[in-house]
C-alpha cells in the first residue's frame, strides 16, 4: 500500500505544493488578538501572528484526483504534506545525474510514457521498472525514517 501511495505523492506533487501554499497563506486565517479583559495575555501583533502561523507545520491537505463524475472527483487526505514534499525533494536530489533520477524525472515531471522514456534512454521496459522501483523504495525508506508511514501519513 505505501508504494502506491508514494507514487500518488510523486504524481500529485504540484497539487500538494499548491495546497500547502494556499493553506499557509490563506488570508482568511483567524487572527488571534488581544484578550479584551478575558484573562488572555495575547498581544495584538499581526506580524508576529503571521510569523507564528508560517512557522507551524500544515497538518493535512486534501487533494482532488481522477476523473470528474457528476462534477465531483475523488479526494485524498495527505497528512504532514510538507514532510512528504521533503521526501520528494530528497529523492530527486539523491538520484540527480543518475539513470534512476532520469527515469523518475521523466515519469513524474515530464509525464512521459514508459515507452517514450525507454526509447529515449535506450533501455528495456524491465530495466525501466527496476530503476523506478529503486527510487520509490528510497522514498519509502525516507518516509519511514520521517515517521510518515507509522503516523498514517497516508
Amino acid at each position: 500500500m505505501s508504494k502506491e501511495f508514494i507514487k500518488f505523492i510523486f504524481t500529485y506533487e504540484n497539487k500538494i505544493r499548491y495546497a500547502v501554499f494556499e493553506k499557509r497563506f490563506d488570508g482568511n486565517a483567524p487572527n488571534k488578538t488581544g484578550g479584551n479583559g478575558s484573562g488572555h495575555s495575547r498581544i495584538s501583533d499581526p506580524t508576529a501572528q503571521k510569523a507564528i502561523t508560517n512557522a507551524m507545520p500544515v497538518n493535512a491537505v486534501l487533494i482532488e484526483y481522477g476523473e470528474s463524475i457528476n462534477g465531483r472527483r475523488e479526494m485524498q487526505r495527505i497528512n504532514y504534506p510538507e514532510k512528504w514534499l521533503r521526501v520528494i525533494d530528497e529523492t530527486y536530489k539523491f538520484y540527480d545525474k543518475k539513470k534512476q533520477g532520469e527515469v523518475l524525472y521523466s515519469k513524474f515531471k515530464r509525464n512521459e510514457s514508459r515507452l517514450e522514456t525507454c526509447r529515449r534512454m535506450g533501455i528495456k521496459k524491465s530495466w525501466y521498472s527496476v530503476l523506478l522501483n529503486d527510487c520509490i523504495k528510497h522514498a519509502e525508506r525516507l518516509a519511514e525514517g520521517a515517521g510518515l508511514l507509522n503516523k498514517r501519513g497516508w
